[in-house]
Parts: C-alpha cells; structure tokens; sequence
C-alpha cells in the first residue's frame, strides 16, 4: 500500500504548467517539520517535493502561495530520467490525489502584509475549473 499524507507550509510559490497535451501539472515544495527536537532543541524540517496534476493543480495555484499551509495526500514516487548531461537522475516525489487548504486566522496586522497572490475561497477557486467528461472516473 502506497499511500502519503503531509501536512506543512509551501516552502516556495507553487508553478504551474502545461504538458503538450494541455493538462495542468503543478510542482511545488513542502516543509513538513518533525514531531521531536534535536539535541539543540530545534525541531527539523523535511522539504518534500509534490506534484499535482489537472484541477487539483489549478485549485492550489489559485488559492496557495509560498508559507500557505496545505494537506497533500497521494503516493510516493521515484522516477529516473536521463538529463541533458546523459547523467541519469532519479527524483523522489508525491504525487497528489487531493490538497486541502484550510482556513487559517487572521493575526493582528494581517491586513497590511501583502500576499503572493489573490485570495480565493475554496469555492471561487473550483468554480473557475472548467471540468470535462474526459475528468469525470465514471
């Protein structure tokens, strides 16, 4: 069974892109922290790399932005390539079934702190998603 759930904050601006047929994919980062401290009393940060293709990533690249905090659930993958160089590299990834963005207060002063982007609700943001039969698992 191959199955990831990470919570944690958006360690950079989320990139969206398209492949040559059109779908959206997403590729972003997440700084997960560990749940015990090191023996200098920090706690440690994993930054794990994600992917997330079709609405799922026109979702999060309109409603998140670097610090946002996200769930990301889906599976783990190591694939290989072979770069420019002929070097062959392997990449560790999730690769995202679902995101959820919960809604996070507001701190006094919240108001003056620009954002990287719009802010969107949940539903604005899959109101845009224009979804075709061809998405559809039935």
């Amino acid at each position: 069974m191959n199955i990831v759930v990470l919570g944690g904050n958006l360690s950079k601006d989320p990139k969206l892109s398209k492949t040559a047929s059109g779908i959206s994919v997403l590729n972003c980062t997440i700084a997960v922290n560990r749940d015990y401290k090191d023996k200098d009393g920090n706690y440690q940060t994993d930054f794990i790399d994600f992917t997330c293709f079709k609405q799922t990533a026109e979702f999060l690249n309109k409603i998140a932005h670097k610090g946002s905090f996200v769930i990301i659930k889906g599976s783990w993958q190591v694939r290989k390539y072979v770069n420019k160089d002929n070097q062959e590299v392997y990449v560790n990834e999730v690769v995202c079934e679902n995101v959820q963005v919960p809604p996070t207060p507001k701190a006094e002063g919240d108001e003056a702190k620009p954002k990287a982007k719009k802010s969107v609700t949940p539903q604005e943001a899959y109101d845009e998603v224009e979804v075709t039969d061809d998405m559809l698992p039935f």
